[in-house]
């Protein structure tokens, strides 16, 4: 999913590790209080914008792009034509799904950099999703890689890659993640599979993911049952 957005304030963990030597590190989430989630590099990002003059992300310089300026202004920058970086996230609950709200962004020196700053990105866990970005001077376009599980271990791994192979660039300023109740799943069988007009049968229904379902056709609230049809 794309969209565009005005800035989110709140507690953000701010780091610079690119590389699959430096340690992990603990997640605090909004309320400033320590995770079980862990985040760690596993495949190395190649540079980082230190937030100078001529190395940081396109700014607003009043705070209404996708996130703070100080954060997108500072951010992980690839420089290996077509490669990929990718951290991990662990620790996390496996009877939930996660969105990731992913922000890239770079100044860029001419119009040159338009076309070689796009990006990919891609959550995979038990689920996988993923979408392209382009940071050319972004302040406020964002992609969404939403209902993400993890595997049963509880990890995700997050890559950021390259879309142009040729002198390319992948950026990756900021995210966030919301941690939810995964969508219900139901299911339906019949008893018999063929039928001739006015025989009857069993509907059969299972739904996962919640206690309770509804219907027109029967007076069940169960989330699984039987109803003759």
């Amino acid at each position: 999913a794309n969209g565009t957005s005005s800035s989110i304030g709140g507690l953000w963990n701010k780091h610079s590790k690119i590389s699959t030597v430096d340690a992990a590190i603990t997640l605090v989430d909004t309320t400033s209080t320590s995770s079980s989630i862990t985040w760690k590099v596993q495949s190395n990002f190649n540079s980082k914008f230190d937030g100078s003059t001529n190395s940081k992300g396109s700014i607003t310089n009043n705070n209404t792009g996708v996130y703070p300026d100080t954060y997108i202004k500072q951010g992980v920058l690839l420089t290996t034509n077509g490669g990929t970086g990718t951290f991990r996230l662990s620790g996390l609950n496996t009877a939930k799904v996660y969105n990731f709200k992913m922000m890239g962004s770079t100044l860029g020196r001419d119009d040159r950099y338009d076309s070689k700053t796009k990006a990919t990105y891609q959550a995979v866990g038990l689920t996988t999703d993923s979408a392209t970005l382009q940071a050319f001077q972004n302040t406020h376009d964002f992609v969404v890689l939403e209902d993400v599980a993890p595997t049963a271990g509880g990890l995700i791994d997050i890559h950021v890659t390259q879309f142009d192979t040729a002198d390319g660039k992948a950026i990756l300023s900021a995210f966030s993640m919301t941690e939810i109740d995964p969508a219900p799943v139901i299911t339906f069988t019949a008893d018999d599979s063929t039928l001739i007009e006015g025989e009857s049968t069993n509907l059969n229904w299972s739904a996962t993911n919640t206690t309770t379902c509804s219907a027109n056709w029967t007076v069940s609230t169960s989330s699984s049952g039987v109803q003759s049809i």
